[in-house]
């Protein structure tokens, strides 16, 4: 990354090349001069500019600083977040045990959504949202768990946690396949639909 100081250099100078070189040579009629502080005041700004841009790029290829991890016992939660829309979130839960894989789900909830209330809460697979399978427990399908919420300012969403690292069965429900987030989970995972 470029260092803000070097940027701040950067525009600095820019500055001093627009501002004081470039009206000193038009005040004394040195137009060559003139056309040079200017071009220079401009090249400084488009490269100062590029730094900010190449920082910004920089920054959103790491992992953000929002990131949500979670600590405990040893053992180190953290997510994959597949999805983030108005009505849907997928996110899968890497956890190894059953206790603290659903007591992550309840602290990503606290922090992304502050303030929300639960409204319901389902079990459900792959298989079932796409259509394409039973409601018998299978090692090798995908484990969903449902959380319907109320944000803070009234909207209802649906969260769509992947618990598949830490589930070991239960009840199942039956998701409609033919439902746009039935259809955009199935193609975020394109396994088995």
């Amino acid at each position: 990354m470029t260092p803000d100081w070097l940027l701040q250099l950067t525009w600095f100078v820019a500055g001093v090349f627009a501002t004081g070189a470039f009206w000193y040579f038009l005040a004394q009629h040195s137009y060559k001069g003139t056309l040079w502080t200017g071009l220079a005041a401009a090249a400084l700004a488009l490269l100062a500019v590029a730094g900010h841009i190449r920082n910004d790029i920089i920054r959103r290829r790491q992992p953000g600083k929002d990131e949500i991890t979670i600590e405990a016992d040893g053992e180190v939660v953290r997510f994959t977040e597949m999805l983030r829309s108005v009505q849907h979130d997928v996110v899968k839960i890497h956890a190894h045990t059953h206790t603290l894989g659903v007591a992550a789900e309840y602290e990503w909830l606290r922090r992304r959504y502050p303030k929300s209330k639960r409204l319901s809460q389902g079990l459900t697979t792959l298989d079932l949202i796409t259509g394409k399978g039973r409601a018998k427990y299978s090692a090798n399908q995908i484990h969903f768990d449902i959380l319907e919420i109320q944000l803070a300012d009234g909207r209802k969403k649906e969260i769509y946690f992947d618990i598949s690292s830490f589930f070991g069965g239960g009840a199942l429900s039956h998701l409609d396949p033919e439902a746009t987030i039935s259809r955009k989970i199935a193609e975020l995972y394109k396994a088995k639909a």
